[in-house]
């Protein structure tokens, strides 16, 4: 077994926490809770309780289970209008950071939201807060929309009541919503959608398939959109695809996004780029004949290949917010849709969903231009170098340039891991091989010295999630770390 010597360094790492099932039991004969099932409380806010607050004369309603924040349910209102039922949830944060609520998603599929003309509308605001291992209530009014021609009493649904860390929502309820598509639009492209395989290949194809009607006038273009007049069979692909993050209910108002996804060049280099338009205007003109315009988001995917061969999809730059002209589908004068050519930026600032940075574009820009000027010299290639820099750090999955693997030095590693944890901090440790670090301007013994060698063979930076106990010497930590990799190397040329 090889013996390494350690260096530690602490760096923010996102944890994504893993729900797991809790306990339920019956509640009235009005709310029936079905189904049992018992686990640990994960580290993360998930729902404790459902209980029923009122139901009308011939209203009832069944909860077939719930787990983390998703609530499976059957409601049958009864043939009165006016009928309603309310139930409370109680929601509690397991976790060390401040929670809040973002929005209702409804899943998609056979079952999870089978009836239009009834509306699930919870009591709880956009952010409202959930401080760290404390509990929430919050009501949830289940009713008719349309109370005057009802022809069908039951709603199946499974909703997503999302909370995510206060630090990750949105401020404006347009931004909530495009950014959850946002990052469903990343996974579909790489292959991530929980529960659906190849969904890459499933959009590419149907967006090939310049057969369907709905494409008249744009013969060998390759897009797809969900807009008014777009074919079924697009909309039901891409409904499919985004799993319920184009219909989000946000502070009780159901809020759709639009979308138009289209392949084509905007940087200006080889290949094609996949670009996502999107927008929760209800793209109604004051008059069919004048020219008007919607608010727009834009976001840009490039595809990219690793060292180790795979390719990944990654943003180019940022999302950003402009306008476009309303039009019919296929650009005719009309409404339901908009004009992706027309579109430019209005306002001197971007729009970020992932990020807590912003930079400046100018107003009347296309995406074109900030692809090839605004960002060419700057976000772009720090994506690239960004994706470089991903390939030099390792949890034992890879292997490859400048990489330790730890399974070379598991027992050292198990020892420091339990003793880690022991003392209440349990982090996920990356390696760093420092002897591997070549072709640089300086070398890493300039940095490391260890008593009786004059390299840094058998020497190792390992790099804990200190986050939670020294959040002041993350940025440090990762700056220093890039400094050693830069000087030192020359894997990020």
């Amino acid at each position: 077994m090889k013996t390494w010597t350690k260096v530690l360094l602490g760096v923010a790492l996102s944890l994504l926490c893993l729900f797991t099932t809790i306990g339920y039991a019956d509640l009235t004969t009005d709310l029936t809770v079905v189904g049992e099932a018992e686990a640990t409380p994960p580290e993360a806010l998930y729902i404790t309780a459902i209980v029923p607050q009122s139901a009308s004369s011939g209203a009832s309603v069944t909860i077939n289970y719930f787990t983390n924040t998703v609530v499976n349910s059957r409601v049958n209102l009864g043939s009165n209008g006016r009928n309603t039922v309310t139930y409370r949830i109680t929601v509690f944060n397991n976790t060390d950071v401040e929670y809040g609520y973002n929005a209702m998603i409804y899943t998609v599929g056979e079952g999870t939201f089978d009836n239009t003309n009834i509306k699930v509308v919870p009591n709880i605001q956009h952010r409202e807060s959930v401080p760290a291992h404390t509990s929430k209530t919050f009501d949830v009014t289940v009713s008719y929309k349309n109370t005057s021609s009802i022809s069908n009493t039951v709603l199946n649904s499974v909703i997503i009541y999302e909370f995510l860390p206060m630090a990750e929502i949105p401020e404006s309820d347009d931004e909530t919503a495009v950014g959850g598509v946002l990052s469903q639009f990343e996974n579909i492209l790489n292959n991530r959608v929980e529960g659906q395989s190849n969904t890459y290949e499933t959009l590419d194809t149907q967006m090939k398939n310049n057969t369907d009607n709905d494409r008249i006038g744009e013969n060998g273009k390759t897009y797809i959109g969900n807009v008014e007049d777009a074919s079924d069979k697009d909309k039901e692909v891409l409904n499919k695809l985004f799993a319920g993050q184009l219909s989000l209910n946000i502070n009780g108002e159901d809020m759709p996004v639009t979308i138009l996804i289209k392949s084509q060049n905007v940087d200006g280099q080889a290949g094609n780029e996949m670009v996502i338009y999107m927008t929760t205007d209800d793209l109604v003109k004051s008059s069919t004949w004048r020219n008007e315009n919607a608010p727009v988001y834009v976001a840009a995917f490039k595809q990219v290949t690793r060292n180790d061969g795979t390719t990944e999809w990654i943003r180019q730059g940022d999302m950003y917010l402009g306008e476009a002209r309303i039009t019919s589908y296929n650009g005719f004068m009309g409404n339901g849709s908009f004009n992706t050519d027309t579109w430019e930026t209005d306002e001197a600032r971007t729009y970020t969903v992932t990020s807590q940075y912003s930079y400046t574009v100018a107003s009347g820009q296309s995406m074109a231009n900030i692809m090839q000027v605004v960002d060419a010299n700057a976000r772009n290639e720090l994506a690239r170098l960004i994706l470089k820099a991903s390939e030099i750090l390792a949890d034992g999955r890879y292997s490859g340039n400048a990489l330790l693997d730890l399974v070379d030095s598991l027992e050292t590693y198990q020892d420091y891991y339990n003793k880690e944890c022991s003392e209440g901090r349990e982090n996920a440790v990356y390696g760093l091989n420092l002897f591997a670090l070549t072709g640089g301007k300086t070398q890493t013994e300039n940095y490391f010295k260890i008593d009786g060698k004059t390299d840094t063979k058998d020497c190792v930076l390992l790099v804990f999630n200190f986050l939670r106990y020294q959040e002041d010497l993350q940025f440090e930590c990762i700056s220093f770390i890039c400094t050693v990799v830069r000087e030192c190397s020359s894997i990020l040329n």
